[in-house]
């Protein structure tokens, strides 16, 4: 269906079917010839760039030789076509989608080839080891490695190019795990490493696990002061005004980042055609403004596309931005105007020509589907809603159209992969909208003055940094609303509900014009249930997707990937948290999902990120009461960050660690530590000091052994459920399994020595063992445990060895399993808490021959979030 701008004929003074009786403006019909000039969507491109980029991104993993032989016959098909087709139409379109696709896939299958065929390549097939030089194309980051922390050798992510050391060439894409600090985009890094072929169609062909801690380079000639020039800016600017003006979030605070999650505001670290926009504008206005020449304003542009991309990286939507700016620029050169949706398709095909790795790219992928809803949706949708709201400001009104129209796009998109959609994304970049381009302009100019003129660069860092602070301001108040952000299911079921919901939404708004005032009032109360908490959206979305937990659940083990997040229900929508998964992990997205709205506490067995990554987002728009932790065994670092989340959380860490212990016995007992919690009764068990640390050395795969054996043990009380309703055994080794058996044991032959008290005791926090068996947590205090044995004499069976509800496998389900542990539980249900298609074989074949001969497997990486009732725990099959 075409807008009434698309359709011929003269101005109209009035349309009757137009209430507003508003001129239309004038256009052209569709010819022969070519488009109209004054039409600016023209699909005669965009469609069959769409189509080729579909089938390009499906057959991405196929085999190189496969790709090109497909390639060259789709080519030669579209262009026999084409000669028979002769004149413009449906075959011509048809012969145009075959020659496009013949191109990206021989484009495909040649860069296949080349990876294959080179030396990291060969290397990474045979799973051999190498010395590798890699430059990294952007900052590296912690947040996205297995194993956090300090002890271990995948503490932090890097992605770039590389090749083997006294080699050359262009180099391979390689994800690298390493161990050090995080370094800025462009240093240059050697290493040895064990590499390992990427999944088939990943953007980095090569995995590379670091055998050594790199060392650091800095690049030569021109992108040396590049690089100089960067990590100037973000020494003195703040963290987020690098993000905007640089693209570089390394620096952003995890609560800040799920903050502009949240709010939908992450685009603006996402450096694309906004900021293009931005430094272009400027750059075309003062040439105007000068009256220079159209080649001397074409240049000027030219050469700022240039030091763009050298200053910000090549990213994809950098690549998309400046392709379309180039478009811009030789327009203006030929004095002619350019269709933009024209613009934006060739500016895609360009790119995954170049590259047709980035055809599965979210970033390009969103990049392309806002900029194109700029040009398509956000121009009827301004005009509809300027019918039905007369008397507020046009302005007003096409900023937010053209923020809806973006974010309306591109939510079925964000589904798949984040599991949330936004429902503060209009207020939160409406405000923040007039602090961006001011804090990218600063930033830029900052950069730029900083080598000639230092004292300006500061004054121009400092002016971007108030803008900056006024967005994350922005981003953080409206993350604390109520339903911010509405969980939503992912994959394509996410996909599918998403889109029908988007072709709803604007459907209501393209009719509300003509509706009648009640209606528009509805519409406006509905969004406003929506953004105020009252929460009808959650449940809905839950229910069409089949996805929605039981109401009555009392534990929880979330779906956060690689990693762990377990729930244990203490009200009515509260809970205590074992663990948050890793950074991304959605650990937020399984608390909405649950109806967690405060945490009465939240427990941290030990520091590596797959455990201890999701604590911003967990905390994020929650109450958090305390966080209990247990000794850092080498990840200081890791330690300290959730300290600082808990601080501005305003919640209070508690740390069980030795002192807790009262000592070890001469026997080796530990003394458990006990604590009620709203409805739960808590027994957490410090690790033995025998494995406290005895060194910062790991295995192969890069992690700490004496860090997992260091793993807080809880075991979990919940009203209605015989004995111990959960046993959390964080990644303990087989080791820290057999001496969790053995004070389990101790404390069987010691149950009742002790009081009871201390399980029964004070709900205010987490208590200290005292041995004694002493009565204080009657009095309201934190509520002591009596000795070794009082665990199992207060709790009906914390103490005992026994069967008992579920077990959240050790480490995820890997080989290391203690068999007498297992069968000393005899867990009705075990639940694996493993990511799909990890590269560490988890859950392992052995574990689950192990737990399946004693209970019910359940696995998150095949079932997603699994809940479990009092009747699921008690179930005596």
């Amino acid at each position: 269906m075409r807008s009434r701008s698309e359709h011929p004929g003269p101005p109209r003074p009035a349309d009757p079917a137009d209430p507003a009786g508003r001129a239309q403006p004038a256009g052209a019909g569709a010819g022969a010839a070519g488009p109209p000039a004054g039409r600016t969507v023209d699909l005669r491109l965009a469609l069959p760039v769409a189509v080729a980029w579909l089938v390009l991104a499906t057959t991405l993993g196929l085999a190189p030789g496969v790709a090109l032989g497909g390639g060259c016959a789709a080519a030669v098909a579209g262009a026999y076509l084409a000669v028979r087709a002769r004149r413009p139409g449906p075959a011509m379109l048809v012969a145009l989608c075959l020659v496009l696709t013949g191109i990206m896939s021989i484009a495909a299958g040649g860069q296949g080839l080349a990876w294959e065929r080179s030396a990291v390549g060969r290397l990474a097939a045979e799973g051999s080891r190498g010395d590798l030089i890699m430059r990294l194309s952007e900052p590296t980051k912690t947040r996205a490695s297995p194993w956090g922390g300090e002890s271990g050798s995948s503490s932090v992510i890097a992605r770039g190019r590389a090749w083997l050391a006294g080699g050359g060439g262009a180099g391979v894409p390689v994800v690298a795990y390493l161990e050090g600090d995080a370094v800025p985009a462009g240093t240059i890094l050697a290493f040895r490493a064990r590499l390992s072929s990427a999944a088939p169609g990943a953007q980095e062909r090569v995995v590379a696990y670091a055998l050594e801690a790199p060392s650091l380079h800095q690049p030569e000639g021109a992108a040396l002061v590049v690089y100089r020039l960067r990590a100037g800016l973000l020494a003195t600017a703040d963290p987020l005004l690098a993000g905007i003006a640089l693209g570089d979030t390394s620096g952003v605070p995890d609560d800040l980042d799920a903050a502009l999650k949240a709010t939908a505001l992450t685009h603006i670290t996402a450096v694309s055609g906004a900021h293009v926009a931005i430094v272009l504008g400027l750059v075309l206005g003062a040439a105007a403004l000068v009256r220079a020449p159209r080649w001397a304003a074409a240049l000027a542009g030219g050469l700022t596309l240039v030091a763009f991309v050298c200053l910000i990286g090549p990213s994809p939507s950098v690549l998309r931005a400046v392709v379309m700016g180039a478009a811009a620029v030789a327009g203006i050169a030929a004095g002619k105007n350019r269709l933009a949706l024209g613009a934006l398709a060739g500016a895609v095909a360009l790119i995954l020509v170049a590259d047709p790795s980035l055809a599965r790219s979210y970033g390009l992928v969103l990049s392309a589907l806002s900029t194109a809803a700029l040009i398509v949706v956000a121009p009827p949708l301004a005009r509809r809603a300027k019918d039905a709201a007369p008397r507020v400001p046009g302005a007003l009104i096409e900023a937010a159209a053209l923020t809806c129209s973006a974010q309306l796009v591109c939510a079925p998109v964000v589904a798949v992969f984040a599991g949330q959609i936004s429902l503060t994304a209009l207020p939160a970049n409406l405000v923040a909208a007039p602090a961006i381009p001011v804090a990218t302009v600063a930033g830029l100019v900052a950069l730029a003055l900083m080598p000639v003129w230092p004292w300006g660069a500061a004054v121009a860092a400092g002016c971007g940094n108030l803008a900056a602070r006024w967005v994350a301001w922005v981003a953080e108040w409206i993350a604390s609303w109520p339903w911010a952000a509405v969980a939503w299911p992912t994959g394509w079921w996410g996909f599918a509900l998403a889109v029908g919901a988007t072709a709803l939404l604007v459907g209501a708004v393209w009719k509300l014009g003509r509706a009648p005032r009640w209606c528009r009032w509805g519409v406006v109360a509905l969004l406003g249930l929506a953004l105020t908490g009252t929460g009808p959206l959650r449940g809905v979305v839950q229910v069409v997707a089949g996805r929605a937990p039981p109401a009555d659940w009392v534990v929880a083990v979330c779906d956060v990937g690689q990693g762990t997040a377990v729930a244990l229900r203490s009200g009515e929508a509260a809970a205590v948290l074992v663990d948050v998964g890793p950074k991304d992990g959605g650990v937020d997205r399984c608390l909405a999902e649950l109806g967690v709205e405060s945490l009465d506490a939240i427990v941290l067995t030990h520091f590596h990120s797959d455990h201890v990554g999701g604590l911003a987002e967990a905390v994020a728009g929650r109450s958090l009461g305390e966080l209990i932790v247990g000794p850092a065994c080498g990840e200081a670092a890791a330690a300290d960050r959730a300290a600082q989340v808990a601080g501005r959380a305003g919640a209070s860490v508690h740390e069980i660690g030795v002192d807790d212990a009262a000592q070890r016995a001469g026997d080796g007992a530990r003394t458990p530590v006990s604590a009620s919690i709203g409805t739960l009764r808590m027994t957490l068990f410090p690790p033995a000091l025998a494995v406290l640390c005895p060194s910062a050395s790991g295995d192969a795969g890069g992690e700490s052994a004496a860090a997992n054996n260091a793993s807080l043990v809880l075991a979990a009380q919940v009203a209605g459920v015989d004995g111990v309703a959960l046993w959390a055994l964080g990644d303990l080794e087989e080791e820290g399994q057999a001496a969790l058996l053995g004070d389990l044991r101790q404390a069987v032959g010691g149950a009742g020595s002790g009081g009871a008290s201390g399980a029964e005791g004070g709900t205010g926090g987490v208590g200290s063992a005292d041995g004694a068996g002493s009565a204080s947590g009657a009095d309201g205090g934190a509520g002591s445990a009596g000795g070794a044995g009082s665990a199992s004499g207060a709790g009906g069976g914390l103490g005992a060895v026994g069967p008992s509800g579920a077990v959240v496998v050790a480490h995820h389900g890997s080989a290391k399993q203690s068999a007498a542990l297992a069968k000393a539980l005899a867990p009705r249900i075990a639940v694996m808490s493993a990511g799909r298609d990890n590269a560490y074989g988890h859950p392992s074949a052995a574990a689950l021959e192990l737990y399946g001969s004693i209970a019910e497997i359940r696995r998150t990486d095949e079932e997603g979030l699994i809940a479990l009732t009092v009747a699921d725990l008690n179930d005596d099959r």
